[in-house]
């Protein structure tokens, strides 16, 4: 299969010193066997890293028993305290999480971008020690492969780690599986990975069959077979290798089998039924699987196989190991970036949660946990739905007083707020006139008796039924006249306030019969007029319960209750609104007709999100067609 070099994408600043990928691995082996100290071989590996990968800034913590070394480097002319506040918070969180970490930063239409990683170190035995972090330039397309050379980078320095102080001298063939190790960051998925790790251990370790696959939880995934270009899962062959790794994975060491015959003294031979299997099922072959460590979990198992004759010992078998082990970071990192939207959101998931019940971090669980319990609050709990809209206090059942008839007016004795009693004056017509006429009428009563009395003295019967007649006439037309001098001084029907009325501009002043002149309200009847928005019109019905405060006592609120809802819109100040009348108890002295409040309107209980949101999805909906 194609493969490329994962350092042919590094920027061309950095490729005068760069040397090849087996190299660098090899000098990061160096340093160890030459370094006196653990804190001399992180230093001077921390210098080599960020050589190799132009870093203008780097930092790494490691934890070395009760001591803890924190070192930085940086390269080029650039100013490192303008990447060292990001990094140095990077590998915090890299400590905290112990996974590999990746952001890439850059402006926006810029190719050469700026890749901050951080990577977890481990120790010879697989215990998480520390953190390395670093910023570097990447262009968009190489960025995951740079990644994921520095994986492996970080995975030789925990494994150079256990060479410290070791004779100098080339590493022997068998500590790296060649440049394979240099070339897994160049590859964009793990089958392919894995596919070039089988057929190369195949070949150079002679062996019959390889196979390698991903460990996840209790199962394991068959990436490769050697000789295979595709694994057919279901296949009884395919099946045996899968539990034998399984068994390796449940075991968590390494498990080699070998027919009886060929058993020798230092044979790893032992009882396991699966590996057992799959050696009689290969006539008698040689098997073993090896787990490959990633920090302190068991990452891939790798199974081989090879003839009767040649048994897998220990020794054998633990140098396989230690050179194979680098790979484990590389697929893990493939599997990452291959991996759906799905796939990363659960592990992304699992990850925080993972972190979360660490030991420690009270007070970001407390936050954590309050969070999730308002996010299900606002996606399932519900609250009351009020409407809130500007509302005028108006009189129940006002009366109007009008003119009785045509008049001039004399006086008027009351003006608008002010309170009145039934029978009280409101104003007076002239009445001058009308006491001329009672005058009149009242002689000529007093003549048309005298001519009945006259008529009935002569004995005279008609001229006394039309002295009667006439007599009855001016008694009627007297009555008139009174009631007009009577209705003249125009009174309060009932008790109350004069709502609307000033006519001390118009004393003098002709009047109309039937003009209204005043309006009395009583003070215990009040409705409440309720300017409904047009989007909350829907909502309120007849009967639903409210409260209502006005702005002049806003201290005290008072019940009401819906009583009916205008079929159509009114404007009012420029807005369209529907107009509720509600029925309010109120009885207090300084209420008057007009005052404006705000009434409150009980609509029943919303789910959360619709009361925070429904306002915003009806606007887009209206306006976007959404």
């Amino acid at each position: 299969m194609p493969t490329r070099n994962p350092t042919a994408s590094l920027p061309r600043a950095a490729e005068a010193e760069q040397p090849a990928p087996r190299g660098v691995y090899a000098e990061l082996i160096q340093l160890a066997r030459s370094s006196a100290s653990q804190h001399a071989f992180y230093g001077r590996a921390l210098r080599c890293v960020a050589r190799i990968c132009a870093s203008p800034y780097a930092v790494l913590h490691v934890a070395l028993g009760s001591e803890v070394l924190q070192d930085e480097c940086h390269f080029g002319p650039g100013d490192p305290a303008l990447w060292k506040a990001r990094v140095q918070r990077h590998l915090t969180e890299g400590l905290s999480e112990r996974r590999v970490r990746a952001t890439l930063l850059g402006a926006r239409g810029a190719e050469l971008r700026m890749c901050l990683v951080s990577t977890p170190l481990f120790s010879p035995e697989g215990a998480s020690i520390g953190a390395l972090a670093m910023i570097f330039p990447v262009d968009e397309t190489d960025a995951r492969p740079r990644v994921a050379f520095v994986e492996s980078l970080a995975a030789m320095i925990s494994y150079a780690a256990g060479h410290l102080g070791a004779p100098a001298g080339p590493p022997p063939a068998t500590t790296a599986p060649d440049e394979s190790i240099g070339r897994a960051a160049g590859f964009s998925t793990m089958e392919e990975l894995a596919f070039n790790i089988t057929n190369a251990l195949r070949a150079r370790l002679k062996c019959d069959q390889a196979a390698l696959s991903l460990a996840q939880r209790q199962r394991v995934r068959i990436l490769s077979i050697s000789g295979l270009d595709d694994v057919r899962h279901n296949s009884p062959g395919a099946a045996r290798i899968r539990s034998a790794m399984e068994e390796c994975l449940d075991h968590g060491a390494f498990i080699a089998w070998s027919s009886p015959a060929s058993i020798g003294a230092d044979s790893m031979a032992g009882a396991h039924r699966l590996h057992r299997a799959w050696s009689e099922a290969a006539g008698g072959a040689s098997v073993v699987s090896i787990p490959l460590f990633a920090g302190p979990r068991i990452a891939a198992i790798l199974s081989l196989r090879r003839a009767p004759d040649r048994p897998f010992r220990a020794d054998e078998i633990e140098r396989i190991q230690k050179s194979v082990s680098p790979y484990a970071p590389a697929l893990l990192l493939l599997r990452r970036a291959t991996r759906g939207v799905l796939a990363h959101a659960c592990e992304s998931t699992k990850a925080a949660l993972a972190a979360l019940l660490q030991p420690g971090k009270a007070g970001r669980k407390v936050a954590i946990a309050v969070a999730v319990a308002l996010a299900a609050w606002v996606a399932f709990g519900t609250l009351p739905y009020r409407i809130t809209a500007p509302c005028v206090l108006a009189p129940a059942k006002a009366r109007h007083v009008s003119v009785p008839f045509d008049g001039i007016l004399a006086s008027a004795r009351v003006v608008a707020g002010e309170r009145v009693r039934a029978g009280d004056v409101l104003c007076e017509l002239d009445r001058r006139e009308l006491e001329l006429q009672q005058a009149e009428i009242q002689a000529q009563l007093a003549v048309a008796e005298h001519e009945r009395l006259r008529a009935m003295a002569e004995r005279s019967p008609v001229d006394a039924a039309l002295a009667e007649s006439n007599e009855r006439l001016l008694r009627t037309r007297l009555q008139i006249v009174e009631s007009r001098i009577e209705r003249s001084r125009i009174r309060s029907p009932i008790d109350g306030i004069v709502v609307a009325g000033d006519l001390r501009q118009r004393v003098g002043g002709a009047l109309r019969m039937g003009e209204p002149c005043f309006e009395v309200a009583p003070l215990s009847d009040w409705r409440v007029e309720v300017e409904l928005p047009q989007y909350a019109a829907a909502d309120v019905l007849i009967g639903q319960p409210g409260a209502y405060v006005d702005q002049a006592r806003p201290e005290q609120p008072r019940a009401l209750r819906i009583a009916r809802v205008a079929p159509k819109s009114e404007a009012r100040e420029g807005r369209s609104v529907f107009i509720a009348e509600a029925e309010v108890s109120l009885e207090s002295d300084w209420l008057r007709p007009g005052m404006e409040g705000v009434a409150r309107i009980e609509a029943g209980p919303r789910p959360v999100w619709w009361l925070a949101a429904h306002r915003v999805i009806d606007y887009l909906r209206a306006n976007f067609w959404l």
